[in-house]
């Protein structure tokens, strides 16, 4: 949320936008902390997409803003912090060199707190840290809290067969420092053989942990409704194919697909061809005919949206409608 109610982003509206960027870049004004997602629904976004980044990148020049850290590169329920331009430094400024690709600091757990234990402690604290609170890991640091290798269920068993433990610096194993701008697929690899990495401030201090399960959590975000969307093309491209006259279908079919084999109407097709009254009486399906096309049409800007690759999760609401609609197409057929 914005240190300021005026600033807040759930009262703002497009015509407002202008309003808000001036408020904010307003010398001598105390710095605006927001929240990703509210950033976004300043220009009536609620996912990062190439071409929201982009705008919103360049009206926040436009009025000599940035934000700290770039709003690109942290999960989307992370906070940012509005400041001028040029309080950023070159290194800063420089574009990722894979604009759009998954990178460490997109992930929820590169942002979230991190158990810690020093290394001169004895190793029986750190069991019970893990035991109380269901950890497999912990990250190790010096007295200066700055990151000095981890703590596992894996690093323990193995001290343990080489000896006595005592200490948590006679479990102590390596780990490879995450940065947020690290690219994800570099590191899949690595991650599935350590399971887990940890992410490390400039200065050395942990910042968060990323594990094999985010990764899979991550997969499943992204690939789940992509499953669900074309269970429901499915659904209607079965349906259609059965009750409507191979002609009508093929007056709907791009000019592309008309060439392959048993090709289909894209689904912002089959929504046209559907509003024909004629052709959705002929499919028999006894629902409200606008509900159908409403949501036909949400799960077609959601699939276009999936296809240019977003590091947020889609909107649970929507999905959720989705999934709904899933389920009612699946009890007609």
């Amino acid at each position: 949320m914005a240190s300021d109610e005026s600033l807040n982003a759930a009262a703002a509206v497009p015509n407002r936008l202008e309003e808000l960027l001036e408020k904010a870049a307003q010398p001598n004004r105390p710095p605006v902390v927001i929240g990703v997602r509210d950033l976004l629904a300043w220009w009536g976004e609620s996912r990062r997409t190439p071409e929201t980044v982009e705008q919103v990148q360049t009206d926040l020049t436009r009025y000599g803003l940035t934000t700290d850290p770039p709003f690109t590169e942290v999960w989307a329920e992370s906070q940012v912090t509005l400041i001028p331009a040029a309080s950023t430094t070159a290194e800063d400024d420089t574009e990722p060199s894979a604009e759009g690709a998954l990178r460490v600091g997109h992930l929820k757990g590169a942002s979230q707190r991190v158990e810690c234990v020093a290394k001169t402690e004895p190793i029986s604290k750190a069991i019970t840290a893990m035991t109380r609170k269901d950890y497999s890991q912990l990250a190790v640091v010096d007295d200066n809290g700055v990151l000095r290798g981890a703590i596992s269920e894996r690093s323990i068993t193995r001290a343990f067969l080489r000896g006595p433990l005592e200490l948590v610096s006679d479990a102590r194993e390596p780990i490879r420092q995450l940065k947020p701008d690290h690219l994800v697929l570099d590191l899949v690899d690595e991650l599935c053989t350590s399971g887990f990495g940890i992410v490390a401030s400039d200065e050395g201090r942990p910042t968060g942990i990323i594990t094999v399960g985010d990764l899979l959590q991550e997969f499943v975000s992204l690939h789940s409704p992509i499953l669900t969307i074309s269970i429901i093309e499915l659904h209607i491209r079965n349906r259609t194919r059965a009750r409507l006259d191979p002609a009508v279908i093929e007056r709907y079919l791009t000019k592309w697909a008309k060439a392959k084999p048993n090709a289909a109407p894209t689904l912002g097709r089959y929504r046209e061809m559907l509003k024909v009254d004629d052709n959705w009486r002929k499919l028999g399906w006894n629902i409200d005919h606008e509900y159908f096309l409403r949501t036909l049409q949400l799960v077609s800007t959601t699939r276009n949206e999936l296809a240019h690759f977003s590091p947020d999760p889609p909107d649970q609401e929507r999905l959720a409608e989705i999934d709904d609609f899933a389920r009612v197409l699946q009890q007609l057929t």
